[in-house]
């Protein structure tokens, strides 16, 4: 079994628990016998990228989004705009049996993979909801009510939302965070 793990940052040094984590699951699905496959894609905010397939740079993100705060929406976004990228990025993944997508911020390298092998499962995973934490991140930072940061809200809601939809199964980390994908449709959760 091939698993592709889609992460949106480096995977090393660790500096957060979103890379213990993805570290862990790859772990646990290599004890089982799982060939595990990385790509990861990186906005500027990290301290080392030796094992990333792609940075982007904060002038390439903010064509897209209003400053770091919003990087990561930037990534998919720019992804999108950028089908060529895309195809860099896939171009030498052999047919994986299910794709581990970390984040939504990857979405659109997981639909063109999906769309090249449509008998491949969708598994997504995230540490938390991403629209909740974004909001509690912008409200605390005070830029909650701009209306640049209220329609990139609305973007990770209607990303994540929509995402959850189409997964085959989707992994959360806390019952509040699992209760909230189920209240989005989602087909199966674990958490």
């Amino acid at each position: 079994m091939r698993i592709l793990q889609l992460i949106p940052y480096p995977t090393a040094p660790k500096t957060h628990g979103g890379q213990i984590r993805v570290g862990e699951i790859k772990k646990f699905l290599e004890k089982r016998g799982a060939e595990v496959l990385q790509l990861r894609v990186a906005p500027p905010r990290y301290p080392s990228y030796e094992e990333v397939e792609l940075v982007l740079s904060a002038e390439e993100l903010e064509e897209f989004v209003e400053g770091p705060l919003a990087y990561d929406l930037g990534i998919t976004l720019y992804l999108k705009e950028h089908p060529e990228v895309v195809e860099k990025l896939i171009q030498s993944i052999p047919r994986p049996d299910f794709i581990f997508l970390e984040q939504p911020w990857l979405w659109p390298v997981a639909e063109k993979l999906l769309e090249i092998y449509p008998s491949t499962k969708l598994v997504y995973s995230s540490q938390n909801v991403e629209y909740l934490t974004k909001q509690s991140l912008y409200t605390g930072e005070g830029v909650g009510d701009l209306p640049e940061y209220r329609a990139t809200l609305q973007q990770i809601l209607e990303l994540e939302s929509n995402l959850v939809q189409r997964a085959d199964w989707t992994v959360a980390v806390t019952p509040q965070d699992l209760s909230q994908f189920q209240r989005w449709g989602i087909k199966r959760g674990i958490l």
